[in-house]
């Protein structure tokens, strides 16, 4: 089996999938929670000396992309030689090749509002410097590849299939939630500047490439240089209290939508990885293992940080189940309700919280 490393990063997320050589490795998400026990700057690696050359990120939240902000001239130049990006590759409406409007206009503004964050929060003055800085950093292009249900990565001696998302959707967003989010964000944009600035530029630059969320596509340096200008007006400004108040309570209605959106998926040596899934796609990842006569379950990542779970998981076989989890998470409600049912499916239960760092 690969070996898997959870780092204990707080309530965030950073799992290492490898071989015993370290040959192909892939990073699955690399957040660092705010709640990260030690308070370093970045999750150490080791035992996994190697570097990687696959990414893959299950979903654009903080907690799992924020240490990308946090690695630049910090680690050693083999350990950011990635060179591939996998990400969740967007819906299309059924029967058509066309990206679900909803979920665009909500990725447009989940992404406008992480920047002005990033902003507000690192020396980073534009998007153009920061994405600049991760390039230069790994001194290659970069690829970003999307996936979906079907699609599978090598990893080592092993491939890693894609569970979710789904291709197409026939499902709209709840007309209440859109109007909620769309209200709180015209209000933000109304009162924060910066946020109208960011979000002017990246609504122009998805829709015009929409297609990539579709297809793979490249991120280079010349790719970047056109946007220059645009980007340099773009400036670093502190946000008020009230307006990251604002900003916040925006981004919490858009969260559950997106985590509807995450990367799960299972390799052929039984690691089950469930990202941020919510309850009615953890039951419909299940149904298919269970479809599949792929009930055995030698590592289970819990989803959303041990937080989410769902009535089918009590159908698989697992033997050990594993969550991320600090001190924000760890005695909630909703991560004792599911404490419960994966002690309750799998013979061995460990979070972060409770041992640091997790190797099996």
């Amino acid at each position: 089996m690969s070996k898997i490393l959870m780092k204990d990063v707080g309530s965030a997320q950073h799992v290492l999938l490898g071989p015993e050589n370290g040959k192909d490795s892939v990073v699955v998400d690399f957040g660092i929670g705010k709640d990260y026990p030690n308070k370093q700057i970045i999750p150490q690696c080791a035992p996994f000396p190697w570097p990687f050359e696959k990414l893959i990120i299950s979903h654009f939240h903080e907690d799992h992309i924020n240490g990308f902000s946090k690695i630049l001239g910090s680690y050693p130049k083999p350990y950011c030689s990635f060179d591939t990006i996998y990400y969740p590759k967007m819906p299309c409406m059924a029967n058509t090749n066309s990206v679900c409007p909803q979920l665009l206009g909500l990725l447009v503004k989940a992404i406008s509002l992480g920047v002005a964050q990033i902003f507000s929060q690192t020396q980073y003055s534009n998007l153009y410097n920061f994405l600049n800085d991760v390039i230069a950093s790994n001194s290659k292009i970069l690829r970003f590849i999307p996936v979906s249900r079907g699609c599978q990565i090598p990893c080592g001696q092993h491939t890693i299939e894609i569970m979710w998302p789904i291709q197409t959707t026939t499902t709209t967003i709840n007309r209440k939630i859109l109007d909620d989010i769309n209200s709180l964000f015209q209000q933000a944009l109304a009162q924060i500047l910066p946020l109208n600035q960011i979000y002017s530029f990246v609504n122009s630059t998805l829709i015009s490439a929409t297609e990539s969320f579709q297809n793979e596509f490249v991120f280079s340096n010349a790719f970047l240089r056109l946007y220059t200008q645009a980007l340099s007006t773009i400036m670093n400004n502190k946000l008020s209290k009230k307006q990251k108040s604002l900003m916040s309570s925006a981004q919490k209605k858009i969260k559950d939508v997106l985590n509807k959106w995450s990367i799960a998926f299972m390799t052929d040596d039984n690691i089950l990885f469930l990202g941020d899934l919510m309850a009615t796609q953890i039951n419909n990842v299940c149904n298919n293992l269970i479809v599949g006569n792929k009930q055995m379950i030698d590592v289970l990542v819990a989803a959303h940080h041990g937080t989410h779970n769902g009535y089918k998981l009590k159908k698989l076989c697992v033997q050990h189940a594993i969550a991320s989890i600090g001190n924000r998470l760890f005695g909630t409600k909703e991560e004792a309700k599911s404490r419960v049912v994966y002690s309750t499916i799998a013979n061995t239960y460990a979070t972060t919280h409770q041992i640091g760092d997790i190797m099996i």
